[in-house]
């Protein structure tokens, strides 16, 4: 049994910022992770782009479960 399961939130948003760093953002919902993107703007400046992620995990934004 894995004592650590990942976790991924439903929703994944990946910015860059004026200073350069590019960060990704999660929520529960995309409100939230938006919400939490916005936020950064505090410590990182201005947000340059944004994206939906999409990886193994996301598809555009949202979580798809692997399959078996």
């Amino acid at each position: 049994m894995n004592e650590n399961p990942e976790i991924f939130p439903a929703y994944r948003l990946v910015a860059e910022f004026s200073d350069g760093q590019r960060l990704t953002f999660d929520g529960l919902t995309e409100q939230q992770a938006q919400a939490r993107m916005e936020a950064a703007q505090a410590l990182h400046g201005d947000i340059c782009w944004y994206d939906g992620v999409t990886d193994q995990h996301y598809d555009c934004l949202l979580y798809t479960s692997p399959s078996p």
